[in-house]
């Protein structure tokens, strides 16, 4: 029997069989279709940048809302306050622009939510609706309004008026803003005209709603919130979608600062030769004071004009569009504030960018503005600081700051920034997640 030869061993391992490009070796075992693939790394978890002149702003906001509240009327020499004269309706005209901001900022920024991130949002608004309403109506059984005008039932009507706009672009809410300061106005004077609109005494005699008003007449609290009480929303939703248009666009940078301030400067400078073209050089201030001497006193008339009023103006003539004063609600007092509110916050993204460190007390107190807000008005209800004086001003304003800066030291945000994040991560746990890529292979 012959013996076979065993084949000779070579010194060198047998080359290993080529694997297709698709398919990588790991760890010895090859991939194939039952096999999972790896998920993907999650993606960084984005932080939240604040921009300490959109604090800046917000700080001074409430500061010129505290200087209406507590500041004398008449000056020593029988003159309007110069600090009264600047913060008399641009300070609430700035609050509620912010407000608009702020929405823009949490609801994507310069990518408009879709899908579900658009329902999130919604769910958001709403939840804020709620919180920030309720918190107003109590606040209503508390202060009284020769004290101070609450604006926060407004503001829970104006967030659920942004809802069906989230989707737009900056551009579409800008323009959309502008219309509704020109148009609101005289939808608004058209309907109070035409028809008898419900509402009780008592909030004729109040206008500061409270959850009793809502709960007693709630079309009158209706009819109030949303055409004659101080801050109407169908008039003051020109302020918060020029906000979200604004909240839109890249803030921080620094051609939107100076867009921002050039712009409201102008918007401002418009207002106020419209004004004057209309009533001085028109005539419409003459036909306006022979109408009004058939339906009001002097005083009454000289008063609207100096001081401004509550909200509303009479609708005796069409001539009351073209009043330029506080809280008037006409389309020139709207583009007036809305260009000293735009101006204000272009200047101080610009300033915040030069001396951010310095003003950190105003920014810290900025960044959580519903507790100053509130707070302020609560300090109203002390006797000892709710007299109207330079010096309850300022003890008022160092106490918030104080408050604020040693509240940042254990807090991030807050106190009812706080419980109102509880709130809205309550919501956004319920809502379901994205449905996971579909596996390849």
């Amino acid at each position: 029997m012959t013996a076979v030869p065993q084949r000779a061993r070579s010194a060198d391992p047998p080359p290993a069989p080529s694997l297709p490009p698709d398919i990588p070796a790991r760890g010895g075992t090859l991939a194939h279709a039952c096999a999972a693939e790896p998920s993907p790394p999650p993606p960084p978890r984005a932080t939240r940048i604040r921009v300490a002149g959109l604090d800046l702003a917000r700080a001074l906001a409430v500061l010129g809302m505290m200087t209406v509240h507590l500041t004398p009327l008449v000056s020593d020499d029988g003159m309007r306050p110069l600090a009264w004269i600047v913060a008399s309706g641009n300070s609430a005209a700035l609050f509620a622009v912010l407000a608009g901001v702020g929405v823009g900022l949490t609801t994507g920024r310069n990518h408009p939510p879709s899908g579900r991130a658009w329902t999130g949002a919604a769910l958001n608004l709403v939840v804020r609706t709620l919180f920030i309403g309720t918190l107003g109506l109590l606040l209503g059984l508390l202060v009284d309004a020769d004290q101070a005008s609450i604006i926060l039932p407004t503001y829970a009507v104006l967030f659920v008026m942004l809802v069906p706009i989230l989707r737009a672009s900056a551009r579409f809410d800008l323009v959309l803003g502008l219309l509704a300061a020109v148009g609101a106005p005289l939808v608004s004077h058209v309907i109070r005209r035409t028809w008898e609109l419900p509402g009780s005494a008592a909030l004729a005699s109040n206008p500061n709603l409270t959850l009793v008003d809502l709960a007693a007449d709630p079309a009158g609290s209706l009819v109030t919130v949303m055409l004659t009480g101080t801050f109407p929303a169908l008039t003051w939703f020109a302020y918060a979608c020029v906000g979200l248009g604004i909240g839109r666009t890249a803030i921080g940078r620094r051609h939107v600062a100076a867009s921002l301030l050039a712009s409201g400067a102008a918007l401002a400078a418009f207002a106020s030769l419209a004004g004057w073209l209309l009533l001085d050089v028109v005539g419409g201030r003459t036909q306006l004071a022979a109408v009004a001497s058939r339906s009001m006193s002097l005083e009454a008339y000289t008063d609207i004009l100096v001081w401004g009023a509550g909200g509303t103006l009479p609708t005796t003539t069409r001539w009351w569009n073209a009043v330029l004063a506080p809280h008037t609600g006409t389309p020139l007092d709207l583009l007036f504030t809305l260009g000293i509110a735009c101006g204000v916050l272009g200047a101080c993204l610009i300033v915040g960018r030069v001396v951010a460190r310095p003003l950190r007390p105003l920014t810290t107190l900025g960044s959580m503005p519903l507790s100053a807000y509130v707070g302020h008005l609560l300090m109203l209800q002390v006797p000892v600081l709710a007299d109207a004086s330079w010096l309850s001003l300022l003890v008022k304003f160092a106490i918030l700051l104080v408050a604020a800066g040693l509240w940042r030291l254990w807090f991030s945000r807050g106190p009812l920034e706080m419980v109102l994040g509880v709130f809205t991560s309550t919501v956004k746990r319920w809502l379901p997640s994205e449905p996971p890529a579909p596996a390849r292979g």
